[in-house]
């Protein structure tokens, strides 16, 4: 029994050790290989052919740019009108079917692929590369189900809204502030302060007192006078008319009426009458004036001077 099991493991080293040599041997022929010149070359080619693919794929993209540039298509204009031109739906398909087809259907997909052309279209017309528009009519294949077919390898183009911008912000409502009165009833705690009104003060006094005695009287001072201006009376009025009627109304108050000139073709005249400060809100009531007369607060000119023997 011994000698039998002695026998045993013997085979089994010598079996690991063959195994240990096979691997070693297809490990240096794997990397024997890879540092071939024969590698090299397989690489180097498989390199050229990828390279000269995407060559070929950039210089078709490049005629491609260049057709759609040398046409009349406004690509901005036609991408921004999608919506307008309700150009999101689905688009159709043109198909054209052979008469061999039998009418109990179709079940063999690789039959109907022979059987049938399948053709993209838009619903709209656009143009094409040589300038020219295609409106055709689009159709789609049914089933005798009288359901739509379409070739699971044909995927939809549906072209995204670029005009569609859509943006997001968390804004809080301003509420009134009910604490508030008003506008200057703000608290310094809010950053607020009131605005005070600062109009400067005049650096001078008008006298108000009355005279009690005959020193009080010694000095006075001179009448302020107001202007007013009458219009729209008779042609044939002059200023001593006007004096009369003002004479009968206010008989102790000093009052001057001058003639104002007037336009060759105006119909009526008008005067400018100088009367104290302290009447002259009287010469605006309604009921002092014949009726049609115009009573308004006369302006001088900018640079006309005033007459002060009026004044006095």
């Amino acid at each position: 029994m011994e000698c039998l099991h002695h026998n045993k493991t013997a085979t089994s080293e010598s079996t690991s050790v063959k195994i240990g040599d096979e691997e070693t041997s297809i490990t240096e022929t794997v990397i024997s290989f890879l540092k071939s010149n024969t590698f090299s070359s397989i690489l180097r080619k498989a390199i050229e052919a990828a390279t000269v693919s995407l060559r070929d794929e950039i210089r078709s993209l490049k005629q491609e740019l260049n057709n759609v540039k040398s046409s009349n298509v406004d690509m901005i204009k036609m991408l921004t009108d999608y919506p307008k031109n309700n150009l999101l739906k689905v688009p159709s398909f043109d198909v054209d079917v052979f008469s061999d087809i039998s009418s109990d259907g179709i079940n063999d997909t690789n039959e109907w692929k022979k059987k049938v052309h399948y053709k993209t279209s838009r619903d709209k017309s656009v143009q094409n590369r040589s300038g020219q528009k295609t409106n055709k009519q689009q159709k789609i294949p049914k089933d005798n189900n009288n359901k739509s077919v379409l070739d699971p390898k044909v995927i939809p183009f549906i072209p995204s809204n670029p005009s569609l911008n859509v943006a997001s912000s968390n804004m809080e409502k301003n509420e009134k502030n009910e604490e508030i009165s008003s506008h200057n009833a703000l608290n310094d705690a809010e950053g607020f302060q009131t605005v005070v009104s600062r109009k400067k003060k005049r650096n001078f006094i008008r006298g108000k007192a009355s005279a009690t005695n005959e020193n009080d009287t010694l000095i006075k001072a001179v009448p302020r006078n107001g202007y007013i201006y009458v219009g729209n009376l008779h042609p044939n009025t002059s200023e001593n008319d006007l004096k009369l009627f003002l004479k009968s109304k206010f008989s102790d108050k000093e009052i001057s009426v001058d003639k104002l000139p007037k336009r060759p073709t105006a119909k009526s005249v008008s005067f400018k009458i100088t009367v104290e400060k302290t009447i002259f809100k009287d010469f605006f009531k309604e009921e002092l004036w014949p009726e049609g007369i115009l009573v308004k607060k006369f302006y001088f000119l900018k640079n006309e001077k005033v007459n002060t023997s009026l004044m006095n």
